[in-house]
């Protein structure tokens, strides 16, 4: 069973070719209608497809990303960045209104070990109300993740500076 899944891939694939700015594949097009693999390393049926890519760095990772440059990924929303933004209106509203007394009381309630945390995530409150719609609808560039906007600290005030800062400035 597993040679059969290394087989048809090497059946296939005539070559790949990894650069700095693209992947290739050359795939030989004749062998998805016969079994048999073309011997002609000049077959006319080989098909070659050029994917863009960029390596981009995301904190301590390295992402690549597939597509072209500086057009935004369709990768759905990030479901970790969405309830971060989402506890902090929640929050900043229990310490304001007073149906918490402190930052430690909303950390026990949540049962966070760190008021610290629950500081940082009510400054989230004051995020653009234009960059919370385009988070939620996974338009936030590859690098922002909840874990880098958390560790940001306090935002800028200025909404404008906000969308500098987190690399979302002029959409």
């Amino acid at each position: 069973m597993a040679s059969q899944q290394i087989e048809v891939p090497t059946r296939l694939v005539k070559r790949i070719s990894v650069r700095k700015d693209s992947i290739e594949i050359e795939v030989r097009v004749a062998t998805i209608w016969s079994a048999e693999v073309a011997t002609n390393d000049k077959d006319e049926a080989d098909h070659l497809k050029s994917v863009p890519v960029q390596l981009k760095r995301c904190g301590m990772a390295v992402r690549l990303i597939v597509g072209p440059a500086g057009e935004s990924a369709t990768r759905g929303t990030d479901a970790k960045l969405v309830a971060l933004i989402s506890k902090a209106p929640d929050w900043f509203e229990r310490l304001s209104s007073g149906r918490c007394d402190s930052v430690q009381a909303i950390a026990q309630q949540e049962q966070i070990a760190s008021s610290s945390y629950v500081t940082r995530v009510i400054y989230l409150a004051f995020l653009a109300p234009d960059l919370v719609q385009r988070i939620v609808r996974g338009e936030e560039p590859v690098g922002l993740t909840a874990d880098r906007l958390i560790r940001m600290g306090p935002l800028p005030v200025a909404w404008e500076d906000q969308r500098v800062l987190l690399g979302m400035a002029g959409a």
